[in-house]
C-alpha cells in the first residue's frame, strides 16, 4: 500500500490522529468509522486550501500528499 504521507510525517500524523480519536471517545455521538471519514474529509479540505494558495497548478505528488498541517487544520474545525 502506498502511503499518503511522507515517511518523516507518519509518526506525527499517527500520534495526532490517535490523540484526536482519544478525545472523541468520550463523546456519546462517537462513531469510529464516521469520525474517521469526517477526519479524512477535513484533511482533504485543508489540503485543497493549502494547494489553492500556491498560485499554480499543483504537481501530481502534491495532489497525493497530505501533511501534518492538514491533520492539524482538520482537528481544529
Amino acid at each position: 500500500m502506498t502511503s499518503i504521507l511522507r515517511p518523516s510525517s507518519e509518526v506525527n500524523a499517527s500520534s495526532g490522529a490517535t490523540a484526536y480519536f482519544e478525545r472523541r471517545l468520550g463523546d456519546p455521538n462517537f462513531g469510529n468509522a464516521r469520525d474517521a471519514r469526517k477526519l479524512f474529509e477535513g484533511m482533504r479540505k485543508a489540503q485543497a486550501q493549502r494547494l489553492r494558495i500556491l498560485g499554480r497548478i499543483p504537481t501530481a505528488e502534491e495532489l497525493q500528499l497530505l501533511v501534518p498541517d492538514d491533520l492539524i487544520a482538520a482537528t481544529e474545525l
